[in-house]
């Protein structure tokens, strides 16, 4: 099952309980590639078979899926 880039937001009533939240988000099978507990905030990846087993964790209160954008170079032709 393919890996999808997630930003995981904690709830504001969990953020004295940041660490443990991101430890059971792991457990949950998030390969997480930074936390940053001032915004409440965690990125990584997961299978997407897996997104809701992640909504279900204590303290997680949304879940937003990345996704890239791209832009034609300067120089390029707009279509």
């Amino acid at each position: 099952m393919p890996e999808i880039k997630v930003n995981v937001l904690i709830d504001d009533s969990k953020m004295a309980e940041f660490d443990e939240v991101v430890r059971n988000c792991h457990r949950i099978g998030l390969q997480i590639k930074q936390k940053m507990p001032l915004t409440g905030t965690v990125t990584g990846a997961i299978e997407a078979s897996r997104i809701d087993e992640l909504k279900k964790v204590e303290g997680v209160s949304e879940i937003e899926i990345s996704r890239n954008v791209g832009i034609p170079p300067p120089d390029g032709d707009m279509q």
